[in-house]
Protein backbone atom coordinates (compact mmCIF):
# COMPACT_ATOMS: atom_id res chain seq x y z
CA UNK A 1 0.00 0.00 0.00
CA UNK A 2 1.22 3.47 -0.84
CA UNK A 3 0.01 6.93 -1.75
CA UNK A 4 -0.15 8.36 -5.26
CA UNK A 5 -1.54 11.89 -5.26
CA UNK A 6 -0.94 15.63 -5.28
CA UNK A 7 1.61 15.54 -8.09
CA UNK A 8 2.17 18.84 -9.81
CA UNK A 9 0.26 19.23 -13.03
CA UNK A 10 -3.00 17.72 -14.18
CA UNK A 11 -2.27 14.01 -13.60
CA UNK A 12 -0.93 11.86 -10.77
CA UNK A 13 -0.07 9.07 -13.24
CA UNK A 14 0.71 9.95 -16.85
CA UNK A 15 1.67 7.30 -19.38
CA UNK A 16 3.27 8.78 -22.44
CA UNK A 17 4.86 6.85 -25.20
CA UNK A 18 3.61 3.94 -27.23
CA UNK A 19 3.17 0.36 -26.10
CA UNK A 20 3.52 -2.54 -28.54
CA UNK A 21 0.37 -4.19 -27.13
CA UNK A 22 -1.64 -1.37 -25.52
CA UNK A 23 -4.93 -3.32 -25.54
CA UNK A 24 -3.51 -6.03 -23.30
CA UNK A 25 -0.79 -4.21 -21.30
CA UNK A 26 -1.95 -3.43 -17.77
CA UNK A 27 0.10 -1.59 -15.16
CA UNK A 28 -1.10 -2.53 -11.68
CA UNK A 29 -1.58 0.29 -9.18
CA UNK A 30 -4.05 -1.36 -6.77
CA UNK A 31 -4.43 -0.70 -3.05
CA UNK A 32 -3.19 2.89 -3.11
CA UNK A 33 -4.52 6.04 -1.49
CA UNK A 34 -5.10 8.57 -4.29
CA UNK A 35 -5.73 11.60 -2.07
CA UNK A 36 -9.49 11.06 -2.38
CA UNK A 37 -12.03 8.25 -2.36
CA UNK A 38 -14.09 9.94 -5.10
CA UNK A 39 -13.90 7.54 -8.03
CA UNK A 40 -14.34 10.09 -10.84
CA UNK A 41 -11.63 12.30 -9.34
CA UNK A 42 -9.18 9.40 -9.26
CA UNK A 43 -10.05 8.43 -12.84
CA UNK A 44 -9.56 12.01 -13.98
CA UNK A 45 -6.04 12.15 -12.49
CA UNK A 46 -4.76 9.13 -14.49
CA UNK A 47 -3.72 9.44 -18.15
CA UNK A 48 -3.75 5.98 -19.68
CA UNK A 49 -5.53 3.86 -22.30
CA UNK A 50 -8.84 5.57 -21.52
CA UNK A 51 -7.29 8.81 -22.79
CA UNK A 52 -4.97 7.51 -25.52
CA UNK A 53 -5.45 4.10 -27.17
CA UNK A 54 -1.69 3.82 -27.80
CA UNK A 55 -0.85 3.64 -24.09
CA UNK A 56 -1.33 0.86 -21.56
CA UNK A 57 -4.09 0.62 -18.98
CA UNK A 58 -3.60 1.51 -15.32
CA UNK A 59 -5.49 -0.83 -12.99
CA UNK A 60 -6.21 1.29 -9.92
CA UNK A 61 -9.07 -0.81 -8.64
CA UNK A 62 -9.36 -1.53 -4.90
CA UNK A 63 -8.18 1.97 -4.04
CA UNK A 64 -7.93 2.82 -0.35
CA UNK A 65 -10.48 4.90 1.55
CA UNK A 66 -7.76 6.95 3.24
CA UNK A 67 -4.02 6.98 4.01
CA UNK A 68 -3.21 3.45 5.21
CA UNK A 69 -6.93 2.69 4.94
CA UNK A 70 -8.91 -0.25 3.71
CA UNK A 71 -9.68 -1.04 0.05
CA UNK A 72 -12.96 0.14 -1.46
CA UNK A 73 -15.10 -2.96 -1.88
CA UNK A 74 -15.80 -3.79 -5.51
CA UNK A 75 -14.90 -6.45 -8.01
CA UNK A 76 -11.82 -5.61 -10.00
CA UNK A 77 -11.71 -6.89 -13.55
CA UNK A 78 -9.32 -7.08 -16.43
CA UNK A 79 -10.87 -4.78 -19.02
CA UNK A 80 -8.97 -6.46 -21.82
CA UNK A 81 -10.03 -10.04 -22.53
CA UNK A 82 -7.65 -11.63 -25.04
CA UNK A 83 -6.75 -15.29 -25.59
CA UNK A 84 -8.98 -16.42 -22.71
CA UNK A 85 -12.50 -16.92 -21.39
CA UNK A 86 -13.50 -14.71 -18.48
CA UNK A 87 -16.66 -14.83 -16.36
CA UNK A 88 -18.00 -11.87 -14.44
CA UNK A 89 -20.39 -13.72 -12.17
CA UNK A 90 -20.02 -12.30 -8.66
CA UNK A 91 -23.09 -10.54 -7.28
CA UNK A 92 -21.89 -9.46 -3.81
CA UNK A 93 -20.60 -6.05 -5.00
CA UNK A 94 -20.60 -4.18 -8.30
CA UNK A 95 -17.92 -4.57 -10.94
CA UNK A 96 -16.24 -1.19 -11.30
CA UNK A 97 -15.12 -0.37 -14.86
CA UNK A 98 -12.46 2.34 -15.02
CA UNK A 99 -11.22 1.98 -18.59
CA UNK A 100 -12.72 0.84 -21.91
CA UNK A 101 -13.58 -2.86 -22.08
CA UNK A 102 -12.13 -4.73 -25.05
CA UNK A 103 -12.89 -8.35 -25.93
CA UNK A 104 -10.28 -9.33 -28.52
CA UNK A 105 -11.18 -11.65 -31.42
CA UNK A 106 -9.66 -14.48 -29.34
CA UNK A 107 -11.55 -13.60 -26.14
CA UNK A 108 -14.82 -14.64 -24.54
CA UNK A 109 -16.57 -12.64 -21.80
CA UNK A 110 -19.60 -14.07 -19.94
CA UNK A 111 -21.57 -11.70 -17.71
CA UNK A 112 -23.67 -13.73 -15.28
CA UNK A 113 -27.23 -13.25 -13.99
CA UNK A 114 -27.67 -10.60 -11.30
CA UNK A 115 -24.33 -8.91 -12.00
CA UNK A 116 -24.10 -5.14 -11.56
CA UNK A 117 -21.54 -3.19 -13.59
CA UNK A 118 -20.78 0.44 -12.81
CA UNK A 119 -18.93 2.60 -15.31
CA UNK A 120 -16.65 5.36 -13.99
CA UNK A 121 -16.78 8.39 -16.25
CA UNK A 122 -14.47 11.35 -16.32
CA UNK A 123 -13.96 13.59 -19.35
CA UNK A 124 -13.35 10.52 -21.56
CA UNK A 125 -16.30 8.19 -22.20
CA UNK A 126 -15.94 4.47 -21.59
CA UNK A 127 -17.07 1.83 -24.01
CA UNK A 128 -17.34 -1.87 -24.74
CA UNK A 129 -15.48 -2.95 -27.89
CA UNK A 130 -16.46 -6.51 -28.72
CA UNK A 131 -14.50 -8.33 -31.42
CA UNK A 132 -14.74 -11.74 -29.76
CA UNK A 133 -17.68 -13.21 -27.88
CA UNK A 134 -19.82 -11.45 -25.27
CA UNK A 135 -22.59 -13.41 -23.55
CA UNK A 136 -24.84 -11.41 -21.22
CA UNK A 137 -26.73 -14.05 -19.26
CA UNK A 138 -29.26 -12.00 -17.31
CA UNK A 139 -32.78 -13.25 -16.68
CA UNK A 140 -36.07 -11.51 -15.91
CA UNK A 141 -35.61 -12.29 -12.21
CA UNK A 142 -31.83 -11.63 -12.19
CA UNK A 143 -31.10 -8.97 -14.82
CA UNK A 144 -27.62 -7.67 -15.61
CA UNK A 145 -27.42 -3.98 -14.70
CA UNK A 146 -24.90 -1.75 -16.47
CA UNK A 147 -25.02 1.80 -15.14
CA UNK A 148 -23.00 4.86 -14.29
CA UNK A 149 -21.15 5.11 -11.00
CA UNK A 150 -21.84 8.86 -10.84
CA UNK A 151 -23.83 10.29 -7.94
CA UNK A 152 -26.17 11.78 -10.54
CA UNK A 153 -25.93 9.69 -13.73
CA UNK A 154 -26.29 11.57 -16.99
CA UNK A 155 -25.76 10.79 -20.65
CA UNK A 156 -22.29 11.64 -21.94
Amino acid sequence: MSEIHSNLGTYDVYLDGRFSTPESTILTARNNWWGTAHISTIAGRIWDHANDSGTARVDWCSFLNGPGGTPYVNHCVLTSVCDQSVAWDLTTAPYLITSPVHVCPTGNLDIGPGVEIRMVHDEHPLSFRIEGTLDVLGTSSQPVLITSNADVPAAA
